[in-house]
């Protein structure tokens, strides 16, 4: 009998300038999309300029100002 692992990527920050962070993935990201959102509850879209889906380990640069946002890797 095999029995499928859930996989479970994470994310790491680390600040690029005062209003721009960096959100990092691993290898283990592959197939999913990264996501963000208004709101954490509804609203998900795919953040453009990001690999859909994602193939190898990455990373996208986001501005901080402005309205806040929730980001997330899904698995479609």
């Amino acid at each position: 009998k095999v029995v499928a692992q859930a996989v479970t990527p994470k994310l790491s920050l680390g600040v690029v300038t005062g209003n721009s962070l960096k959100i990092n993935w691993d290898a283990s990201a592959v197939g999913f999309v990264f996501e963000s959102s208004a709101t954490i509850n509804a609203g998900w879209t795919a953040v453009a300029g990001t690999p859909n889906p994602i193939a190898a380990a990455g990373s996208a640069t986001v501005t901080t100002t402005g309205n806040a946002q929730f980001y997330r890797l899904h698995k479609p």
